[in-house]
């Protein structure tokens, strides 16, 4: 097999696009913050101008997104510096509350100019599975993780698996299900904790807290928070998922298992597991940022896999050419190739197996994440980024 996928080969098929086409959104359920924010949201999008296309909403906000973050993660490689300037933090804080409204109105705009597509909505998802990396990613050093590596890799898979979880119910029951206490209530805490590291620095997550139990530091009773929110809102999402799908005797959209999705995301999670603890190089201590964009970035595929999996009523393939970094990486740390290389004077370190890891990962995601549009763009005859203008007769 290539390690590069045939770009002569489409990605969908025929029928596939049928299926596709024919699709419609469906949601259901509130967050506690919806009622406000329609507010806000309503009142921008009605400022939006009638020829800005949707999916460019989208994609501003999500640059606006990982430029404000990638301020503080390149000023905190460790995720443990002191050294980011407060106004990065504040920047970051900023540019996720710009995301989160241009992603909120992008469908609105689309129903002003009657351009609501299935290429909307799984621009919209995917936009949203590269935000999640970036804001996870950022969140880790504006909470100085760093310092405790235990914790920061509980935060990392932790956040990629419920995004994941996610869509994985919608798989199954065919309507993308909202709880109470949902993505956008998650962002509103990102901003909050952003706002916080500006004001007080990220090391006042790691002071210990000498008035609660244990005496921990209290990113520490965070992360306990968190792991709390976490069971619950599986929990529910598994119950959805075990009372079965919407296809033949309680199977997905695709007429396959409801379990099949957890096999993609488990190779990945269980490769990220394995170097974290078996590295000979401790390398998700010495490059947290690198390790998480690298494995996040393979998640974020994987997503999008189910994404269109589910709109397309397919089935999901259980293997990847996004695997293939965190796989070798993990074959790398396994067999202890670097010892057995320096022997004849080849001293390749697992940091840059993770390094050109990473490099192949995001270059496959951001051309995959191009055809699909195109194929997309091309058989529905839509445009992408544009509303095509129609000249008005006399």
């Amino acid at each position: 097999m290539s390690i590069l996928p045939d770009p002569r080969m489409p990605i969908l098929s025929d029928s596939q696009l049928s299926r596709l086409k024919a699709h419609k959104y469906a949601s259901t359920g509130n967050t506690f913050s919806d009622a406000i924010l329609q507010i806000w949201w309503n009142a921008v999008v009605s400022k939006m101008p009638l020829w800005v296309a949707p999916n460019l909403i989208t994609l501003t906000g999500l640059f606006i997104n990982c430029v404000t973050s990638a301020l503080v993660i390149g000023n905190s490689l460790q995720a443990n510096s002191n050294e980011v300037p407060p106004k990065y933090f504040f920047a970051a804080g900023i540019g996720l509350f710009i995301y989160q409204t241009l992603d909120a109105i992008d469908g609105k705009q689309a129903r002003r100019t009657g351009t609501s597509s299935p290429l909307g909505e799984l621009f919209d998802h995917g936009c949203d599975s590269v935000s999640n990396l970036v804001i996870t990613v950022s969140s880790a050093c504006a909470f100085s993780m760093g310092t405790f590596p235990n914790y920061m890799f509980f935060f990392f898979i932790n956040n990629i698996a419920l995004f994941y979880l996610a869509h994985w119910q919608t798989y199954c029951s065919g309507c993308l299900i909202f709880n109470k206490f949902d993505v956008t209530e998650v962002q509103l805490q990102a901003i909050f904790f952003y706002i916080a590291s500006g004001f007080l620095g990220p090391h006042f997550f790691i002071q210990q807290i000498s008035f609660l139990p244990y005496n921990l530091a209290l990113i520490k009773y965070m992360i306990f928070l968190m792991f709390i929110g976490s069971c619950l809102y599986s929990f529910n999402a598994f119950k959805h998922i075990f009372h079965g799908g919407v296809g033949k005797n309680g199977t997905t959209v695709a007429q396959t298992s409801v379990l099949s999705p957890i096999v993609p995301l488990g190779i990945v999670i269980s490769c990220a597991f394995y170097v974290f603890k078996h590295s000979g190089e401790n390398i998700f201590e010495n490059h947290p940022i690198l390790f998480m964009l690298m494995f996040g970035t393979s998640s974020a595929k994987l997503t999008c896999n189910l994404i269109v999996a589910s709109m397309s009523k397919s089935t999901l393939d259980m293997l990847d050419f996004c695997m293939m970094g965190p796989i070798i990486l993990s074959v790398y740390v396994y067999f202890g190739i670097e010892i057995y290389a320096s022997y004849v004077n080849i001293p390749i370190s697992e940091y840059y197996i993770l390094l050109l890891g990473f490099l192949y990962t995001i270059s496959n995601f951001v051309i995959y994440c191009v055809r699909i549009c195109k194929e997309i763009s091309a058989n529905f005859g839509i445009a992408i980024l544009t509303i095509p203008y129609t000249r008005k007769e006399n």
